[in-house]
């Protein structure tokens, strides 16, 4: 039991960080060129730069997830035959619908924190359901992160869909640097977007080795700052950018805290004393109490069946009648990753010998059959709609 402490606080120790976030758009409206330019582009880290970064691909909700992780979580820059075949895995997807979950995407980027950076290359499209624009910027800022956007798709002259992107990107707040619009048609589109890209990784803090010249490349109708490339001691810094005694300090802190959960793991503890066995004396025939009913068992539930825009999950119950809550939480007994479920949508509870459904105050609504209610008892048959995910008691 102590080894498995030990293992379970290993990966909160020395979690791995990278220097930046890269998302990428696989939609229809990014499909053949756009996603051509950005391959090209991206490549040109490979075996360029120090550090690391993580990879994602989105384009709508699959099994109730925005984002495909490319990497797991990290990839080194500086193994080029590696870094290549990670920017080959950028494919286009091509929906046959035009369905973006950008805002969920850039929402579950920030919420792994594999970095304060997130380089975003999509369409400016967003149809998925959830927080706006700026709720999603203030989530940004509250976790400190920082967002850049590069329009790459088939709508880079439609006003309403860029004027979103712009309020993403943080350019109607008066930020610079966070937006670069290319036509994908353009000669110059993959040298617009790498030059871009490097200026992003110099923000970071990974300035491209040997790259001076792109980063003074095509500033994007003046949305893309320029800079020169930082000085690093080298006997100051490691390859991530950060000091040395940093690291140092930060393994030292660890060492104590890894003694001290040693110290209290491996700690013997007092045996209790052995119990008394005490007798008790056989009850008088005369006082035994009347046989009591035995009541019949409660119902349990011990299936569900969880509808999602795209597919279908089943959820099998153990056998209890504890109450299951239903939420986008982590801590629910039943956790739904929909942006339409609250984090504590509803419960599941029984009453006696009947189950009844309640809304915990959530955004949406709760629906039994379409009716919205507070509370209501359910039996099976029943739909359930929590915001736009649909559960079904089975069995």
């Amino acid at each position: 039991m102590n080894r498995f402490h030990l293992y379970w606080l290993m990966p909160v120790l020395f979690a791995q960080r990278a220097d930046l976030t890269i998302l990428v758009e696989t939609s229809q409206l990014t499909c053949g060129k756009p996603l051509e330019i950005s391959r090209k582009a991206l490549k040109a880290l490979c075996d360029k730069s120090s550090g690391s970064i993580a990879l994602g691909t989105f384009s709508r909700l699959y099994g109730g997830q925005a984002v495909v992780w490319r990497t797991t979580p990290v990839q080194p820059l500086n193994d080029a035959e590696g870094c290549s075949q990670l920017f080959n895995q950028v494919r286009p997807i091509c929906d046959s619908v035009y369905q973006v979950t950008l805002i969920q995407a850039i929402e579950e980027a920030i919420s792994k924190g594999y970095s304060s950076d997130i380089l975003v290359l999509a369409s400016g499209k967003e149809t998925g359901r959830g927080i706006s624009a700026g709720e999603l910027r203030n989530y940004a800022k509250k976790k400190g992160v920082k967002l850049y956007l590069a329009s790459i798709g088939w709508l880079m002259n439609d006003e309403r869909t860029q004027s979103f992107f712009k309020q993403l990107a943080g350019t109607l707040e008066g930020e610079t640097g966070t937006l670069i619009i290319i036509d994908p048609s353009s000669p110059d589109a993959a040298e617009r977007l790498r030059g871009f890209i490097f200026k992003v990784w110099e923000n970071s803090g990974k300035a491209p080795r040997s790259e001076s010249a792109a980063m003074d490349g095509g500033n994007p109708s003046g949305t893309a700052t320029g800079g020169s490339n930082p000085k690093i001691d080298l006997e100051k810094q490691d390859g991530s950018g950060m000091p040395k005694w940093i690291w140092i300090a930060l393994a030292a802190g660890g060492g104590v805290l890894l003694l001290v959960l040693l110290i209290l793991l491996l700690r013997p503890k007092s045996a209790p004393p052995p119990p008394v066995n005490v007798s008790p004396a056989p009850p008088s025939t005369s006082t035994l109490p009347p046989p009591q009913p035995v009541a019949p068992p409660a119902p349990t539930l011990r299936r569900l069946i969880v509808y999602y825009p795209h597919t279908r999950q089943e959820v099998n119950l153990s056998p209890s009648t504890a109450p299951i809550s239903i939420g986008r939480a982590p801590d629910n007994t039943i956790v739904i990753a929909d942006n339409t479920v609250s984090s504590r949508h509803a419960r599941l509870f029984l009453q006696g010998t009947q189950w009844y459904i309640q809304d915990l105050g959530s955004t949406n609504g709760t629906f039994v059959n379409e009716q919205r209610v507070s509370q209501h008892p359910v039996r099976i048959g029943d739909k359930i709609r929590l915001g736009a995910i649909v559960v079904q008691i089975a069995g």
